[in-house]
C-alpha cells in the first residue's frame, strides 16, 4: 500500500535555456496519477509524539492500519485520532538509495509533474508500459537505465539529444553514453548527470528529454547544479 501526498499548487521555473533539440526520438510523457479527487487525498494532522495522522475529509475519519493483517482504510464514524493504528511515523527518504542495481524504477518530472517514458504518442498501453526502468551497476559510481519495454538503455547523444539507444540484452551494459552519476538533490530528489558528455538530463518545456546547455561558458560537473533549476530533478518511484 501506498500513500501518495497530491499538490496541485506547485508552479517552478528554470534558468536553462528552452529550446529543444533538433530530433529526438518519439516519445510521450503521461502526467503522473496524482489523486484527482477528494476520495484519494488526505489531510496531514501532527500529534504530540512526532507522528502524523492522515484525514479523509471525502469519509470524515481517519486513515488507519488494520493490526491483523498490515492493511490500509478508513472507517467512517471515527472522528477523532486515537493514535495508535491512526498514526504514522514520515521517514526521510533518501532518493538516490532507491537506484540500486537491480531496482525497477520511474522518474517523475519536479518541474512538470510527468513520468518519463519514451514511446509513440497517443499508444496509452505504451506509455504505460514503458515507464519502468532497471538500474543497472556501470562502475565506478555510475548506473545505467535499461527500459524493459524497448529492451535498450536511455542514452544522451550529441547535440545533447536524450533517447532510447540500440536494442540489446541488459548484461551487456550500458555504453559511455547510456551511463549516468546519481546526484543527490536533496528532500527526496535526484539529477542525472552525463560524465561522457558533462551535461545534466533535464525535462524541457515541451515535456521532452534533453541535455541542459552549457553554463557560463564551461560544461558544469555533478556537483555544480543551481539551486533554482528545476528542470534537472527528478523523483524516483521505486516498485
Amino acid at each position: 500500500n501506498r500513500v501518495v501526498f497530491a499538490d496541485d499548487t506547485s508552479t517552478s521555473t528554470n534558468n536553462s535555456e528552452n529550446k529543444a533539440p533538433e530530433a529526438v526520438a518519439a516519445y510521450h510523457q503521461r502526467v503522473h496519477p496524482f489523486p484527482r479527487n477528494d476520495a484519494e487525498r488526505f489531510y496531514l494532522t501532527n500529534t504530540e509524539d512526532g507522528t502524523v495522522a492522515l484525514y479523509a475529509k471525502s469519509a470524515k475519519t481517519f486513515l488507519q492500519m488494520d493490526p491483523t493483517n498490515g492493511t490500509l482504510h478508513v472507517r467512517r464514524g471515527v472522528l477523532e485520532c486515537n493514535g495508535g493504528h491512526h498514526t504514522f511515523r514520515v521517514l526521510r527518504l533518501v532518493a538516490h538509495t532507491l537506484l540500486q542495481p537491480g531496482a525497477i524504477v520511474a522518474l517523475h518530472s519536479f518541474a512538470h509533474n510527468r513520468l518519463v517514458s519514451f514511446v509513440i504518442p497517443g499508444d496509452q498501453q505504451q506509455q504505460q508500459e514503458s515507464e519502468y526502468y532497471e538500474v543497472v551497476d556501470a562502475g565506478e559510481g555510475k548506473i545505467g537505465l535499461y527500459s524493459i519495454f524497448h529492451g535498450s538503455f536511455v542514452c544522451m547523444k550529441k547535440a545533447a539529444r536524450v533517447q532510447i539507444g540500440k536494442a540489446k540484452a541488459v548484461k551487456e551494459g550500458p555504453s559511455f553514453g547510456e551511463t549516468f552519476v546519481v546526484v543527490d538533490a536533496g528532500d527526496g530528489i535526484i539529477a542525472l548527470y552525463s560524465k561522457h558528455h558533462r551535461r545534466f538530463i533535464r525535462m524541457n518545456s515541451l515535456g521532452r528529454l534533453d541535455g541542459g546547455p552549457r553554463w557560463g561558458g564551461n560544461r558544469r560537473n555533478e556537483d555544480s547544479l543551481p539551486d533554482d533549476w528545476s528542470w534537472e530533478r527528478f523523483y524516483v518511484v521505486a516498485f
